[in-house]
């Protein structure tokens, strides 16, 4: 931890382009991975049972993913080098403090009324694998995530037993003491059409082309894809509003 205290319990992942795996550190804060060679981001998750950090300056303080070797950035973590037939050793991790913040909400359906009952889930946009933080709208639609950390999060909000489902999504900045007033409007997917103008070489047969829809920050929508028909033309069902 920041004091320099082996943390038991704690969650490593050792991330590779292709490939992912997660461990537990010991008693003694010790870990071991077993990896084929390849680059890999290795980060760490504090248990539940490791006691907050100090307060500073009256703000609530908690245990943030923290990057190898002490960084909250995943794009500023050391990758490490794993080489066929040998190890690597001493990969300590320091478990960085991170200011909470206070989110607070409203989840709307798509006639613009308070939604009532709404699972609301928070993620990281900079984590392949991110907690599972819920809450559920209230009678009056509105929400609150009480300790977040500092840092770019997606909110994502589904409707449950509907047909079609209603979802509404949103990326926002998390930072300062409070964030108030995020608003969640639910939408149905609709569809979404266009075409594909190929110039094909000179003999060559015009081929159906896979058209892939891929969402900015990924989540629940996952990854769609549509073929053109001979006239190279596609529709892809059931998209929801986002970037």
């Amino acid at each position: 931890d920041g004091s320099g205290r082996p943390v038991s319990g704690a969650e490593l992942l050792l991330d590779g382009n292709l490939t992912g795996q997660t461990t537990t550190s010991d008693d003694d804060g010790n870990f071991l991975f077993r990896a084929a060679p390849g680059r890999y981001i290795l980060s760490a998750r504090s248990p539940i049972s490791l006691p907050p950090p100090t307060e500073a300056d009256g703000e609530r303080l908690g245990w943030a993913h923290t990057y190898y070797p002490g960084v909250l950035d995943r794009y500023a973590a050391i990758k490490i080098s794993v080489q066929a037939g040998s190890g690597v050793w001493e990969r300590d991790i320091t478990l960085r403090a991170a200011r909470l913040v206070r989110v607070r909400g409203m989840v709307f359906d798509n006639n613009g009324d308070p939604a009532a009952k709404v699972s609301v889930q928070a993620e990281r946009t900079d984590e392949t694998l991110s907690d599972d933080i819920r809450a559920v709208s209230k009678e009056d639609g509105s929400f609150e995530f009480p300790s977040l950390p500092e840092g770019e999060w997606r909110m994502f909000a589904e409707t449950e037993g509907s047909d079609p489902k209603l979802r509404a999504s949103a990326v926002v900045q998390v930072a300062g003491n409070e964030l108030n007033q995020l608003d969640l409007h639910l939408m149905p997917p609709f569809a979404l059409t266009g075409s594909v103008a190929l110039v094909p070489a000179e003999g060559a047969v015009a081929k159906a082309v896979v058209v892939f829809l891929k969402p900015l920050v990924a989540g629940s929508e996952g990854l769609s894809q549509a073929a053109t028909d001979s006239n190279g033309n596609f529709r892809s069902n059931n998209i929801y509003p986002g970037k």
